[in-house]
């Protein structure tokens, strides 16, 4: 008498509408993924990234959408495009004063108040991407996930091994209170330090090209 109940609409379709019109405003890079990954949450997750982390794997409407040859962007980079999109809307007005590079390397932070707080310091202090990058490897290595750019493993090791020697206060002021015999061995450590550093800084400054995002679907 009452049969099945209806199923629900299906919104792949109008959000396919709304993801054409923003790529025929948007030509590539962080703000045409910036608008299809808040498309997307709009769209089909409540606006929610916690609702898009319980159940994208599991929706139809996202996996017809992404099949749909109208989809602006490859496949493999929409967790990132709807990362991006939910960091740029926690960041408001200090989003349009970062660029593409630092806004990606904000996204190896797990936490909101983190990023909020070092996306201010790096626009206060006018850092480059790369002395971001160097920033969150210092302040939050162990809780860092690395979506960012990728990320060199000798460099690592290198900031590893200057944090350990250089920013250890007590091994400057041991080389005053040491005996004659330790003086040498302490100094030549802070040496030691004081070289990967300039090593590091001379590094940084020459790879600080801008990354470029793919055009279409790479």
């Amino acid at each position: 008498m009452y049969g099945p109940p209806a199923p629900p609409p299906d919104r792949s379709g109008p959000l396919l509408e709304r993801l054409q019109a923003v790529a025929s405003t948007e030509g590539a890079g962080c703000p045409l993924l910036v608008r299809v990954g808040a498309a997307v949450l709009d769209g089909l997750f409540d606006g929610s990234l916690a609702v898009f982390r319980a159940q994208a794997r599991r929706s139809p409407e996202l996996r017809r959408a992404l099949r749909d040859p109208r989809f602006p962007i490859a496949p493999e980079k929409l967790t990132v495009a709807v990362r991006l999109a939910d960091q740029h809307r926690a960041l408001g007005g200090l989003a349009r004063r970062l660029s593409c590079r630092h806004q990606l390397e904000l996204l190896a932070l797990r936490s909101d108040g983190a990023r909020l707080d070092l996306a201010r310091r790096c626009v206060a202090a006018g850092w480059s991407a790369d002395a971001l990058a160097l920033r969150v490897r210092l302040d939050y290595g162990a809780s860092a996930s690395g979506v960012g750019r990728p990320r060199v493993a000798a460099a690592d090791r290198l900031v590893r091994d200057v944090v350990e020697r250089a920013l250890a206060s007590t091994l400057a002021e041991a080389v005053g209170r040491a005996p004659p015999a330790r003086r040498h061995e302490l100094a030549r450590q802070l040496g030691e330090a004081a070289d990967a550093l300039r090593s590091l800084a001379l590094s940084a400054g020459a790879t600080e090209a801008p990354r470029a995002f793919p055009r279409g679907k790479s």
